[in-house]
């Protein structure tokens, strides 16, 4: 479910393809869910860009619960599979609100991804929030911590 327009209409978005991929792991609590990058391709539906399709790409976290090596495989793996688009229009980094998560090393991961795709990449950076409801839809303190 999203919210969007100024009156938070609430949309639901669903992908309905099989995932033969295995892609998350909700068996065991506290780990990531996410476990491979995996492409989600959606065909627009209304508005003038009817028929265009739209890609997102879920790929593991950064800051890994079981801990620095596999944060550092899963960096590697997302550079690795990013690096095979043809094109890149944007990327989106989820943070909860009022969830400081701006750590030291949060920042030297962001600052590695910008690094290896290039500078010309921040411009095209979004930041998105979820669990967002408490805050009534809005970045709560983690906005602050961004701008800074």
């Amino acid at each position: 479910m999203i919210t969007v327009d100024d009156n938070f209409t609430e949309r639901v978005v669903k992908y309905e393809c099989a995932d033969d991929l295995n892609n998350e792991d909700h068996d065991n609590l506290g780990k990531s869910i996410t476990q491979h990058c995996k492409s989600y391709v959606f065909t627009l539906q209304d508005g003038r860009n009817r028929g265009q399709k739209l890609r997102i790409i879920d790929t593991p976290g950064i800051g890994d619960t079981e801990g620095l090596n596999q944060d550092d495989k899963n960096m590697q793996h997302v550079l690795s599979y990013i690096n095979n688009l043809t094109h890149l229009n944007a990327i989106c980094i989820l943070l909860k609100p009022n969830n400081s998560r701006l750590t030291v090393f949060f920042r030297s991961r962001f600052t590695q991804l910008i690094d290896m795709l290039g500078e010309n990449i921040c411009d095209r950076i979004i930041f998105c929030f979820t669990n967002a409801r408490s805050t009534f839809y809005t970045p709560g303190d983690t906005g602050p911590l961004l701008k800074a």
